[in-house]
């Protein structure tokens, strides 16, 4: 079912080699078409496949994440538009989103590029911080947005719309909203 598989690990994480090469070989056993993004290629033991830009992705079937649950709402954020399914392997700390545990690479992913799997369709929710009028700030996210000072002890006024239908007027330090995806 997945021919084209496209690995992105999780950045700034030395300890992600190994499932990095695990998810490799097993690929490359498969005889799929393998892109590695650039920054995570230089984890990978087998140099002959050089790394592309992270964009380059997008041609992929599927998309496999080596990191933990940020890593895997990155990705899923930034490929959501091509609805590119995303698979986990957790080498991260939580692992809600993540599927694949590091000893179950070879038999979870070869499950997954059979097609013996279960997709799940997830929605992105949109912010717009607006102050005096003016747009300072958008953003979309899998999970949950926050919205604060920065300063767990200054106060805001908050005014939230939802669909730009008035919801209610907030004194607080922030406030999250969650996607049912639920926030970490």
């Amino acid at each position: 079912m997945f021919n084209r598989v496209g690995i992105i690990g999780r950045q700034g994480s030395p300890h992600i080699d190994d499932s990095i090469d695990a998810v490799y070989e097993l690929l490359l056993a498969k005889n799929c078409e393998i892109s590695i993004d650039l920054d995570s290629a230089r984890f990978l033991s087998a140099k002959e496949l050089k790394g592309v830009e992270k964009s380059e992705l997008r041609n992929c079937d599927l998309i496999v994440v080596v990191g933990g649950d940020g890593s895997i709402l990155g990705v899923a954020r930034d490929f959501a538009q091509y609805r590119i399914p995303v698979v986990g392997v957790n080498r991260g700390s939580l692992g809600f989103l993540a599927d694949i545990a590091p000893d179950e690479i070879e038999e979870q992913l070869s499950r997954v590029l059979k097609g013996d799997c279960r997709i799940e369709e997830h929605f992105l929710i949109q912010q717009t911080v607006h102050r005096e009028g003016e747009v300072v700030h958008e953003s979309v996210a899998l999970n949950d947005i926050v919205v604060s000072s920065g300063s767990l002890s200054k106060m805001m006024d908050l005014r939230l719309f939802i669909n730009d239908e008035f919801v209610y007027d907030q004194r607080s330090e922030g406030i999250l909203i969650s996607s049912p995806t639920g926030s970490t």
